[in-house]
């Protein structure tokens, strides 16, 4: 079975970039967790789901504030092997192909091997686990690091975040610091005591109304050949990329072909970075980078929807431009199997606002859209949505202990609201740990929705945007 899995950052949405400013990646397939572990608990604990994610077709398996300027890990702040025989016509032919994509990509696999790091494919098909300390190996089985996403001869990078360590940045990509122009957009550049000093870093903090922030995670790499958007949910930090249960997804885009039209893909892009007011900065060649610069690039064959979320009111068309109602768009041409017919919802996310029941009811209803292949709408779930948080217990026991409290906060007033313990599950399944990250506790943001009659045994497809 493969529900609709999506992974949520500040710019590719399911955690602040909806009601603040993040983006929503969305739609892109998955094959379901054989283990779901979904159990009710009682008003006084906040039910669980172990996500164990199998891409039989594809080779990669298991998937599933400002902070202080401080290189290690940190709490958040208001948070001649032998010769070869020689190769056949057909390992030739499959050879050049191999090095034409990665020409297109502009990458250099051999080169990251060669610097200690794995190869890393963007392909848009699903999204990888950030590699966690603290926890048993296999857990990080396919997982990566941020070092192995940044590859290649970079021209330009932009780094769009809620926090970041500037100085920890640097070292764990040693590649930033050979790159002709890195832009750091997050909010809070007054707190940085003493900022990396290089003539090749740009620092932007896009403007907030009094109740929002910018929160969105996303990488854009730029290549002679085109650009890779990377889509995550960890800040730049040490914490959230080694103590927790992080993910990320990515694609690579080459230039446009001559007369080439713009994507729904691109348009999105580019309105986004667009609303965080970024006037641009000039390239080592000459060239302005800014939003319009990204439309050099064809966005058509995207494997995922962007669904950004941008802080302040948005009314009339608008509304329909950012969050969740952009989100409700798209689902809405969206067609599923009749199995998926008033099918259970899944929510896990990091912190808990101030969330009303009516925003809930609009939530909801938003991730609801779509009709099935009779033209009908599939409805809403018979029961709540299941919206996993970990409890207090399983943040003892995790790899970090208490500390990772902070990162996943919400005061007493903002959880123990009844419409919403009715709907809390556990992060971890009782004796079961099929993905081996009951300690890793999540930082992760996703939602799906998953027929029951399904099983891995007998797998159901969902139609890719």
């Amino acid at each position: 079975m493969r529900p609709k899995v999506f992974l949520s950052s500040p710019l590719l949405l399911c955690s602040p970039l909806l009601l603040c400013s993040s983006a929503l990646l969305s739609s892109f397939p998955l094959t379901p967790p054989p283990l779901f572990a979904l159990t009710q608990l009682d008003a006084e604990e906040v039910e669980v789901i172990v996500l164990d994610s199998d891409e039989d077709d594809h080779p990669r398996t298991k998937r599933s504030r400002a902070g202080e300027e401080h290189a290690g890990p940190s709490s958040k702040v208001p948070r001649k092997e032998g010769a070869r025989a020689a190769p056949s016509m057909e390992e030739d032919e499959k050879l050049a192909r191999m090095l034409q994509e990665e020409e297109l990509r502009g990458l250099a696999a051999s080169g990251a091997a060669r610097n200690g790091r794995r190869e890393f494919v963007a392909d848009g098909r699903g999204f990888w686990l950030f590699h966690t300390d603290g926890i048993e190996e296999p857990g990080n089985e396919q997982a990566v690091r941020l070092r192995d996403v940044v590859q290649g001869d970079v021209l330009w990078a932009i780094f769009t975040n809620y926090m970041v360590q500037e100085r920890w940045l640097l070292s764990e990509i040693a590649l930033l610091s050979s790159i002709p122009r890195v832009v750091f957009m997050y909010p809070f550049l007054s707190s940085l005591a003493s900022p990396p000093s290089s003539s090749s870093i740009v620092r932007y903090a896009p403007p907030t109304p009094q109740y929002g922030v910018h929160h969105s995670k996303v990488m854009l790499l730029g290549y002679n050949t085109g650009v890779r958007v990377v889509v995550m949910t960890a800040n730049h930090i040490h914490g959230d990329h080694y103590d927790m249960t992080d993910a990320l997804w990515a694609q690579d885009f080459p230039l446009k072909g001559e007369g080439e039209e713009r994507s729904e893909f691109e348009d999105d892009l580019v309105s986004y970075f667009q609303a965080t007011q970024w006037k641009g900065t000039t390239l080592p060649c000459g060239s302005k980078l800014d939003a319009q610069y990204l439309r050099r690039y064809s966005f058509k064959n995207a494997r995922a929807k962007i669904v950004a979320s941008v802080p302040g009111r948005h009314q009339g068309e608008k509304m329909h431009m950012w969050g969740h109602m952009k989100m409700r768009r798209i689902l809405s041409r969206e067609t599923f199997d009749p199995l998926f017919n008033k099918c259970p919802m899944v929510w896990q996310c990091t912190s808990i606002g101030s969330l009303s029941e009516k925003w809930i009811e609009e939530f909801t209803s938003s991730l609801c859209e779509g009709k099935n292949t009779e033209g009908k709408n599939i409805g809403r779930p018979e029961e709540p949505p299941h919206f996993i948080w970990p409890t207090m217990e399983e943040v003892r026991t995790s790899s970090k202990g208490y500390t990772m409290g902070e990162s996943i906060p919400g005061f007493s007033k903002n959880v123990h609201k009844p419409f919403l313990l009715k709907m809390f599950c556990r992060w971890s399944s009782g004796s079961s740990d099929p993905q081996l990250r009951r300690r890793a506790m999540p930082h992760i943001k996703t939602w799906l929705r998953f027929s029951p009659s399904s099983s891995p045994s007998s797998p159901t497809r969902v139609k890719p945007p």
